[in-house]
C-alpha cells in the first residue's frame, strides 16, 4: 500500500473513531486491551500443569489450573460478544453518516455533475463503496493495533523461554514481507477494475429495472439482455481475479504459518530430547509463538483486505470532491422567508458545453399573477427554472428574489421555498397519500384540498384503497395524467410562496388542464406562479407572457398584446389553433 493510502485510511479512521465514536472506541480499547492479558493466562498454568501438578502427582493444583484456564476461556468469549456488539453498532452509525453524506453531496452537486455522471457510478459510491468502511469498523482496525501489541509482548516471552529458537523462526518474516508486497499491488489493481465494472453493470441494470415496461415496448429485450450479460460477464471476471489474488496470498501465508509450526516443533523436539527444554516448556513456547504468529498474519491479511477498502475510499473522496452550487457570496445571515413579491431576471446568459442557451435575457415574475413562458423546443425555457434553482449558476448577470441576489441565500433556504413540478412525474413505491404529504405530518383534510385543486380527488376516491392505494414502481399504476397531477397536489401541499410547472400539464387533455389552471389561478394570489407550457390555448387568460426564441426574449405581455407585437407568439397560436 502506498503512501496515499494510509493518508486515506488514516483520515476515515480519525473521523470514524475519534470524531464520530470516540465513547464506544475507548470501550473497545479498554475491552481489547483486557482481552489481551486474558489471552496471555492459560499458557502459563498449562506449564504449571505439565511441568509441577502432573511430576508430582497434584490433583488439587491440577483441578484449580484447570479451572483458571476454563474461566479465561470463558471471560474471553463474553468479551468477544461485548466486542462484536459495539463493533456492529459502530458500523451502523457509520453508514448512516456517510451515507447521508452523500445524499447531502448530491443533492448540492451542480447541473454539470447531474447531467454527465452514470447512474450505476453513484449507486455503487454510495451503496457499495460507503459499505467498505465497515472493514474499518469491524474488529479490523484495533485487531491490527491490539495484533501489533500482542505480537511484541509475545516476543518478549519467546525471548525469556528460548532466544535461540525466536531467532530461527524470525528468519521467517522477511519472506512474509516480500510476499504481501507483491500480493497487495496485485490485490489493489484488481480491485479498482472489479469496483469500475460493477458500476458499469449497475448502470444496465438499474435502466433494466426502473424502466422494465417501456424496454418491453421498445423490443429492447435482446438488446439489453446482450449488454446484461457482457457487463456481468466482465464483472464476474475482474472479481474472481481479485478473489484468486486473495486465494493465492491465503495460500502462501497457511504455508508460512505451517512452517512457523514446523519449525518450533523440529527444532523444540531436538531441544527437548537433549534435555535443554521441558516439556511444558516446548508446549507454552508453540502457543506463544502462535500468538506470535496469527497476529502477524492477521495483519498481513488484513492490509490486503484494505487494498479494496482503500478503492473505495479513493471513489468516495473523488465524489466528494465534485463541484457544489452553494453561492460564493453567501451570506449566512441572508433568509428567504415566506413571502416573495418578485422575481427577476437581469441580463442572464448561460451556456452549457460553449452551446449558448439563454442570451442576455431580462424579464420579471410578480406576485399574484398568472406569469407563462412560450417558446419552442430548445429556445431555454426549462434552463429558466434550473437556474432559480440552484442546479446550475448562471455565468453572467443576476437572478433576483425580492431585491437580492439568489446566491445570497443558502441553497437549503432557497429550494425550500420554490415548488417545481416537471414533465417527468416522480412517484415513490407508496401509498398515494404518502406520495402526496411525503411524511410532513399533513392532515387528511390539507392533502384533499388540495387534490380537488388539481382535479384528482375524485379519481382517488374511486379506487378500492382510495388514499391508501399503492402507486406502483414510479407510478406504474397510474395514467401520466394521473401521476401528473398528484405531482402538483404535492406542489401545493409543500405552500412555498414560488410555485413553477414546467410543461407539467402536458399529459392532461386540454379540458381537464384548463380546469386545473383555473383552479390554480385562484390559489396563487398570493404567490409568485410560473407556468412553462407549449398549449397556449390554455394561457389566453395570463396576466404576463413571455416568449422566447432562441434563448432570447423576444417579447413580454398578454395574449392580446403578443397577437399584435410577436410574430413568433402569432405563429405559435395560429398554428396550435389548426392542429387543435
Amino acid at each position: 500500500m502506498n503512501g496515499n493510502g494510509y493518508k486515506i485510511i488514516w483520515k476515515y479512521v480519525k473521523d470514524i473513531y475519534i470524531k464520530s465514536n470516540l465513547k464506544i472506541s475507548l470501550s473497545v480499547f479498554v475491552l481489547s486491551a483486557i482481552k489481551i492479558f486474558g489471552v496471555l493466562i492459560p499458557p502459563i498454568y498449562i506449564v504449571k500443569i505439565m511441568d509441577e501438578a502432573i511430576p508430582n502427582n497434584d490433583g488439587k493444583n491440577i483441578l484449580l489450573y484447570i479451572g483458571i484456564i476454563l474461566f479465561f476461556t470463558i471471560f474471553d468469549a463474553v468479551l468477544g460478544v461485548i466486542l462484536r456488539k459495539l463493533y456492529n453498532e459502530m458500523s451502523k452509525n457509520t453508514c448512516i453518516k456517510y451515507q447521508r453524506k452523500c445524499l447531502e453531496h448530491l443533492f448540492r452537486l451542480d447541473g454539470k455533475y447531474l447531467s454527465n455522471s452514470r447512474v450505476g457510478e453513484k449507486l455503487v459510491t454510495m451503496m457499495n463503496d460507503v459499505s467498505q468502511l465497515k472493514t474499518l469498523t469491524s474488529s479490523a482496525v484495533f485487531d491490527f493495533v491490539l495484533d501489533s501489541i500482542t505480537a511484541i509482548v509475545m516476543l518478549i516471552f519467546l525471548a525469556r523461554i528460548k532466544l535461540d529458537m525466536l531467532l530461527m523462526i524470525l528468519c521467517i518474516l522477511p519472506v512474509i514481507y516480500l510476499s504481501q508486497r507483491y500480493f497487495q499491488k496485485k490485490g489493489r489493481e484488481k480491485a479498482a477494475k472489479a469496483r469500475d465494472t460493477q458500476s458499469s453493470y449497475a448502470d444496465v441494470l438499474q435502466t433494466i429495472t426502473t424502466s422494465t415496461i417501456p424496454c418491453i415496448l421498445s423490443n429492447a429485450k435482446s438488446y439489453f439482455f446482450k449488454k446484461n450479460d457482457e457487463r456481468i460477464i466482465e464483472s464476474e471476471n475482474y472479481t474472481n481475479e481479485l478473489n484468486m489474488v486473495y486465494a493465492k496470498n491465503s495460500g502462501v501465508l497457511s504455508f508460512l504459518s505451517a512452517m512457523f509450526i514446523i519449525t518450533v516443533l523440529g527444532v523444540g523436539g531436538f531441544k527437548v530430547m537433549r534435555n535443554t527444554l521441558s516439556i511444558g516448556g516446548l508446549i507454552a513456547f508453540n502457543m506463544y509463538s502462535q500468538k506470535l504468529v496469527v497476529p502477524i498474519l492477521k495483519v498481513s491479511n488484513m492490509i490486503m483486505t484494505l487494498q479494496t477498502v482503500v478503492v473505495s475510499m479513493e471513489r468516495l473522496e473523488a465524489f466528494m470532491a465534485e463541484k457544489e452550487v452553494e453561492p460564493r457570496n453567501f451570506n449566512p445571515r441572508a433568509v428567504m422567508g415566506k413571502e416573495s413579491s418578485e422575481i427577476s431576471f437581469e441580463n442572464v446568459s448561460f451556456s452549457y458545453e460553449e452551446k449558448p442557451i439563454l442570451k442576455d435575457i431580462s424579464l420579471k415574475f410578480e406576485k399574484g399573477c398568472y406569469n407563462v413562458v412560450v417558446g419552442e423546443s430548445g429556445c431555454g425555457k426549462s434552463t429558466l427554472t434550473m437556474l432559480l434553482y440552484r442546479i446550475w449558476n448562471v455565468q453572467d448577470g443576476l437572478i433576483k428574489i425580492n431585491g437580492h441576489d439568489c446566491k445570497e441565500f443558502s441553497v437549503d433556504n432557497l429550494r425550500n421555498n420554490i415548488t417545481i413540478v416537471g414533465q417527468d412525474s416522480f412517484l415513490f413505491n407508496d401509498t398515494i397519500f404518502n406520495n402526496i404529504a411525503m411524511g410532513s405530518g399533513f392532515d387528511k383534510d390539507r392533502v384533499e384540498k388540495c387534490c380537488r385543486i388539481a382535479c384528482i380527488h375524485e379519481y382517488i376516491m374511486s379506487l378500492p384503497e382510495q388514499y391508501e392505494s399503492l402507486v406502483g414502481d414510479s407510478g406504474v399504476k397510474l395514467s401520466g395524467g394521473e401521476k401528473q397531477r398528484i405531482c402538483i397536489a404535492r406542489a401545493l401541499l409543500q405552500d412555498t410562496p414560488i410555485l413553477v410547472l414546467d410543461e407539467a400539464t402536458s399529459a392532461l387533455d386540454q379540458l381537464t388542464e384548463r380546469k386545473v389552471l383555473d383552479n390554480i389561478s385562484e390559489y396563487i394570489k398570493d404567490r409568485i406562479f410560473i407556468l412553462i407550457t407549449h398549449r397556449l390555448a390554455s394561457i389566453v387568460d395570463a396576466d404576463n407572457i413571455v416568449v422566447l426564441k432562441d434563448g432570447e426574449v423576444e417579447a413580454c405581455g398578454s395574449h392580446h398584446e403578443l397577437m399584435r407585437i410577436s410574430p413568433q407568439y402569432k405563429t405559435m397560436f395560429e398554428r396550435k389553433e389548426c392542429i387543435e
